[in-house]
């Protein structure tokens, strides 16, 4: 959480203090991102989007974000490589 409210503070400045709805704006999208790993949220969540994947009728490619960028790119490529 620390993170997202750096990159609004970074991407807003002192507009995201003086501007009441941007302000509440960022509230609003900081609450929802804290119930992101909720199971049991009914807002734009982890179980939300990996319902809809499901649902999907093309590949999906799933990366961890812990990865390494190396380690992304390789999966992508080999995963392309199998494909043609």
């Amino acid at each position: 959480m620390k993170r997202l409210e750096g990159r609004d503070f970074k991407r807003y400045g002192d507009q995201l203090l003086s501007d009441p709805l941007l302000k509440e704006n960022s509230k609003a999208f900081l609450i929802a991102a804290s119930r992101y790993n909720d199971p049991n949220s009914n807002e734009r969540s982890l179980k939300s989007q990996e319902h809809h994947m499901g649902n999907v009728d093309r590949p999906i490619l799933k990366l961890d974000g812990y990865d390494s960028l190396f380690s992304k790119t390789d999966f992508i490529l080999e995963y392309l490589r199998n494909k043609i």
